[in-house]
């Protein structure tokens, strides 16, 4: 019997602790009826070996014998799959043992909704918990924040695979493919939501491409708001420019600072509350 849920993991460079870590979180999810697609661009070091220990007849690995990009890995990954429902991840993070089944329960009851992420758990190199990241939950908060900032995290993400083969799959290049793509299904009518639960442990530290792209994520988030927004009435305005200008100031500072910030910022000691 064919998987229902395919998990596309893309992998460049891997941590040989995060990697295995990342790979044991999906091996031992408590809905069984998955397969793992590991798509891993060529680098001086490669998760074969930790693929291979893991003994899991589940896990189908792709070693590309070329670099491409990130998009390319994520579109790779969701033409190869063989599931009615695409579930993302990164390989320094780690997903709860009950986020597979939680997402496919309310997709599964929630017909019209095409995509589900979560909220947060932001855990540091050692693993220890920093603090927490709440998202805004029903589609019209998603759609109307979209405009500021990314509302989805993108290795939260469950979708149905039809719904993203409709546009297109990944367009954008990275840091931004993932906020481009929840745009474009906004525009379309597509329905998103975010679990109040915090289903993805969502590691930040000093290696992560996440850290190392900072400027770069910021620059284009800049451009990609623009180019979705600044033109559709009623989208863009005051809030949106002052928004910008201030990720423009954050342009020039040091990515571990801009990293701080944003730690204080928006990650809170627990979800229920103001704390």
């Amino acid at each position: 019997m064919s998987a229902l849920v395919s998990v596309v993991l893309p992998v460049l460079k891997p941590d040989p602790v995060f990697f295995k870590l990342a790979v044991e979180s999906l091996i031992s999810q408590n809905y069984k009826n998955i397969e793992i697609i590991i798509v891993e661009a060529p680098s001086e070091n490669t998760g074969r070996e930790i693929v291979q220990a893991c003994g899991d007849k589940r896990i189908r690995y792709i070693l590309n014998p070329t670099k491409t990009s990130l998009r390319d890995q994520l579109n790779q990954g969701i033409s190869e799959s063989k599931g009615e429902y695409i579930v993302r991840m990164d390989a320094d993070d780690i997903s709860a043992p009950d986020r597979i089944s939680t997402q496919l329960r309310y997709l599964k009851n929630n017909e019209n909704v095409c995509l589900v992420g979560s909220c947060l758990e932001i855990i540091d190199e050692n693993g220890c918990t920093l603090g927490y990241r709440k998202l805004p939950e029903n589609h019209e908060e998603i759609t109307r924040g979209l405009r500021l900032y990314c509302t989805i995290a993108h290795p939260s993400v469950m979708f149905r695979k039809q719904d993203i083969i409709e546009m297109n799959c990944y367009q954008d290049s990275a840091p931004m493919e993932d906020w481009d793509l929840w745009c474009r299904l906004a525009f379309a009518g597509k329905k998103l939501h975010n679990i109040q639960e915090p289903l993805l442990k969502y590691r930040v530290h000093a290696q992560a491409g996440k850290v190392a792209s900072l400027r770069k994520t910021l620059k284009t988030g800049i451009e990609l708001k623009r180019r979705h927004y600044q033109k559709v009435p009623g989208c863009w305005g005051l809030r949106e420019e002052l928004r910008c200008a201030l990720e423009r100031c954050f342009m020039i500072l040091p990515p571990q600072l801009v990293v701080k910030l944003f730690l204080k910022l928006s990650v809170r000691r627990s979800l229920k509350g103001k704390g």
